[in-house]
């Protein structure tokens, strides 16, 4: 009799481990599942904290605090909280799939789920920011804008959710968190190229927006970077390196964007726009004829390209000018030393005079031509042609056209800003 007691006990002591938990587990990590079963997340939260204290490195239970937070995701409707909460359940997924790789598919479902859930209520908040009155249209967006955050914390490799986060701060006109939001994306190693487009194109909304120059310039340089470095993944990107011209001429970087304006000029020769901003850099460095050659031929592929006009008759008045100050030195040196010149030199500065002479009128001549086709194309198209007449009031104070200058000169609006 005594055999048989020795011999059951030990089965019933197994028997009885079974019944209640299983033996060696921990018994706070079994509440946090009885827990979580019956929706007590604030109870499971206590224990599956202490099941951790006691094995950090439990996968069960990292993974089991990212189905709890996971709950607690459909009690939060604080923001601030819900984001707070999404990172904790990500984190704790990520880990225990690091500890334990077979939790790995799991792990995937259950984050997609709350990257779907995140996303699609971020175009819901999208949609509904759109329809509501303008004093309530930056919280409405900025809404949508986190919504679509919690969807990138859940899936960093998502380009979509940071794409969509941004378009709602761009919508919302909140334009440095957009920019903030590309430059996340990009920081994360993704490389599509709608995330240097957009970013560049809001960066240079703001500066449009700038009323300081000194930061507009640096804007404008910061766009630039943002292209060449689209530029990297996407050398042969032909909207990326139409920015890329358009941004090196309107930043203050003349000698690289020379650079690579004439690296583009055999193949985009016939690109007005292009030869528009070339010839407009080559004025802004006051190589008046460079800028003369290509602004002509903006003007031959387009006739009515206003600014090409505009800017073009302002490179030949420059160019003029100088022309002025060359003849005007050689006149006064004639008149100075006409006595000890000899024959031949007086004659070869003469002759150098009447060329630089004919030079000048025909670059006014030409410049008077082409302000005066601008400001009749500025005028149809109801443009404001403030800038055209001052530099035709120029010109004609230059050719002593003194009544068409007289005709222009209210239209240039010197008195005015």
């Amino acid at each position: 009799m005594p055999r048989v007691r020795d011999t059951l006990f030990p089965l019933c002591v197994a028997f009885l481990c079974l019944g209640v938990a299983r033996c060696g587990s921990d018994p706070n990590l079994e509440g946090a599942k009885l827990d979580l079963s019956s929706k007590d997340y604030s109870r499971a939260l206590e224990n599956i904290a202490k099941a951790l204290e006691s094995d950090p490195n439990s996968s069960e239970a990292l993974a089991l605090k990212g189905e709890i937070v996971q709950g607690l995701l459909s009690e939060s409707a604080n923001m601030d909280e819900r984001t707070a909460l999404i990172e904790e359940m990500a984190q704790a997924y990520r880990r225990s799939v690091e500890i334990d790789s077979s939790r790995f598919q799991s792990g995937e479902r259950r984050l997609r789920v709350v990257y779907l859930q995140e996303f699609n209520a971020g175009i819901e908040a999208y949609s509904v920011a759109g329809n509501v009155g303008a004093e309530e249209v930056q919280e409405a967006f900025t809404v949508a804008a986190r919504l679509f955050r919690n969807a990138s914390i859940v899936q960093p490799d998502s380009v979509s959710a940071y794409v969509n986060e941004a378009m709602a701060y761009y919508s919302g006109g909140m334009f440095s968190s957009a920019v903030e939001a590309y430059e996340a994306a990009l920081g994360l190693g993704h490389t599509a190229r709608e995330l240097f487009v957009y970013l560049a194109r809001v960066v240079d909304l703001i500066a449009g927006q700038a009323t300081v120059e000194a930061d507009r310039s640096q804007l404008y340089r910061r766009a630039v970077r943002v292209v060449e470095r689209g530029l990297q993944h996407h050398a042969e990107d032909v909207e990326l390196r139409d920015m890329l011209l358009n941004y090196y001429a309107l930043a203050d970087e003349p000698q690289e964007a020379i650079a690579f304006f004439e690296s583009q000029h055999e193949e985009k020769r016939d690109d007005r726009v292009y030869l528009y901003n070339y010839g407009t850099l080559l004025l802004t460095v006051h190589d008046y004829m460079g800028a003369i050659a290509k602004l002509s031929e903006a003007v031959r592929l387009d006739p009515d390209y206003t600014k090409a006009r505009f800017n073009l008759g302002a490179a030949m008045i420059n160019e003029a000018v100088g022309v002025v100050e060359a003849y005007n030195v050689i006149s006064d040196s004639l008149d100075r030393q006409r006595s000890d010149l000899t024959a031949s030199t007086r004659a070869r500065m003469e002759t150098r005079q009447k060329e630089l002479d004919v030079r000048r009128q025909s670059l006014f001549q030409g410049a008077i031509e082409h302000l005066e086709i601008a400001k009749g194309l500025a005028e149809d198209a109801l443009e404001q042609p403030r800038d055209i007449c001052r530099a035709l009031f120029r010109a004609y104070g230059h050719t002593n056209q003194r009544s068409k200058a007289d005709a222009v000169a209210k239209c240039a609006a010197f008195d005015g800003p």
